[in-house]
C-alpha cells in the first residue's frame, strides 16, 4: 500500500520513514504487532489508536489526552459539577485561549 503513495514516490528512503513510523506507532502503543503462522509481522490498531483516528487528535495531543484522563480517573472529584466541565472540554479550545480562570468557571457555573 504505501509504494503507491505520493510520498512513496517522491521519496528514496521510504521504508526508513515507514519502519520509523511504525515503531513509534509500536512504542506509544497505537499499534500491536504479533507474527503470523509464517513468522511476518502483523500490525493491528489497538483502542488508543482507533480512538486517536476517529477524533482526529495527532498522537502527540492524544497521549496528552491519555496521561490527563488516567490521572483524572484517579483523583476524580464530583464536589462541584466543574470538573465534568473542565474534563469535556476540548483540548485544541483550551490551547487556544490564555490559561482559563476556573474559578470564574465555577461561580458561573453555580448562578
Amino acid at each position: 500500500y504505501f509504494q503507491s503513495t505520493l510520498l512513496a514516490a517522491e521519496q528514496k528512503h521510504c521504508p526508513d520513514i515507514l519502519h520509523s513510523a511504525l515503531e513509534f506507532l509500536v512504542e506509544y502503543e497505537f499499534v500491536a504487532k504479533e507474527e503470523n503462522s509464517e513468522g511476518e509481522a502483523v500490525y493491528s490498531a489497538t483502542k488508543l489508536g482507533y480512538g486517536t483516528l476517529n477524533s482526529a487528535l495527532p498522537p502527540e495531543e492524544a497521549l496528552e489526552l491519555l496521561a490527563h484522563l488516567q490521572k483524572a480517573r484517579r483523583n476524580f472529584n464530583l464536589e462541584s459539577e466543574l470538573q465534568l466541565v473542565f474534563e469535556v472540554t476540548p483540548l485544541s479550545v483550551s490551547r487556544n485561549w490564555a490559561t482559563p480562570d476556573w474559578g470564574k468557571f465555577l461561580e458561573i457555573w453555580k448562578t
